[in-house]
């Protein structure tokens, strides 16, 4: 009997941008439905956002709390804090109280800032914060954001020297910036903290749209080209799983109908990896 190394179809969390248009207390209720464990919310601004976040709202903030305790899910992520040249403790600090009490495990560090030097000092500050409040900081790394590659990235959490700082590995996100399964495989283990996966066509589209496709048009798991089994080869065995997939071919499905398929798809995809073949004898 064989079976294949990588992550095993266990705890699998849903993220926010898969569900467009979605409230907070929609994206619980819909992730519950469809059978995750967890979920990825948004806890802080991104720059030009003009709808407080959730930290900004406490009387929403008190009602996702009791949602997620009654639809027993847990808090994957609270979403990205951005580096973009300002000293993220001077504007995130609420955000990042706010996911700690929740118990997100993981906050996401998303790098605008071309100055290497001032990101790693940034990103170690951020680390430090999140290590007092229980939580680890993983970059966020793609060919659009100033930390294209995850051998950037890698750079990055080595220079910050912060137990608690690691990589998140986005499928998509890694075949688009040029990378692969071998790379990611060269990667310290311990230093990639969760994978987000999702679907795409194998052609790459240039450059200027690659933000376009992130955020608003990938493919469920095996709907599209990605070489995922290579891709989910390369991880820990037991690394988190969170499914990322904003697809515009779904946008008008009710909120619970399309988690339920990503989610299907996805947890089809990691059984069938997960499951041992066995060889027939002549």
């Amino acid at each position: 009997m064989h079976g294949v190394a990588g992550p095993r179809a266990g705890r699998l969390s849903l993220n926010w941008l898969t569900l467009p248009g979605a409230t907070a207390l929609e994206q619980i209720a819909a992730t519950a439905a469809a059978g995750f464990s967890d979920v990825g919310l948004k806890f802080a601004r991104r720059p030009g956002d003009t709808e407080p976040a959730v930290a900004e709202k406490p009387w929403l903030f008190r009602d996702i709390a009791k949602s997620l305790r009654d639809h027993r899910i847990g808090l994957l992520n609270m979403g990205g804090i951005w580096l973009d040249g300002r000293p993220p403790l001077e504007w995130c600090k609420g955000a990042l109280e706010a996911g700690s009490s929740l118990g997100a495990r993981f906050v996401v560090a998303i790098v605008f800032d071309p100055m290497r030097r001032r990101v790693v000092d940034h990103f170690a500050s951020l680390c430090e914060e999140c290590s007092k409040l229980g939580m680890s900081v993983a970059i966020e790394f793609f060919a659009y954001s100033a930390v294209r590659t995850i051998e950037e990235a890698h750079q990055i959490v080595t220079a910050s020297k912060q137990a608690n700082a690691g990589i998140l590995v986005d499928a998509l996100h890694l075949y688009r910036s040029g990378g692969s399964a071998a790379s990611l495989a060269r990667i310290p283990r311990e230093e990639i903290l969760f994978a987000q996966i999702c679907d795409a066509p194998t052609r790459s589209p240039p450059l200027v749209r690659l933000s376009h496709e992130g955020r608003h048009d990938r493919l469920d798991v095996g709907a599209g080209g990605l070489p995922l089994l290579a891709f989910a080869q390369s991880l820990p065995a037991q690394i988190p799983i969170e499914v990322e997939a904003p697809c515009k071919q779904y946008a008008n499905l009710a909120h619970h109908e399309r988690a339920a398929l990503a989610g299907n798809a996805a947890r089809m995809f990691l059984q069938s990896i997960a499951s041992p073949k066995v060889e027939s004898t002549p």
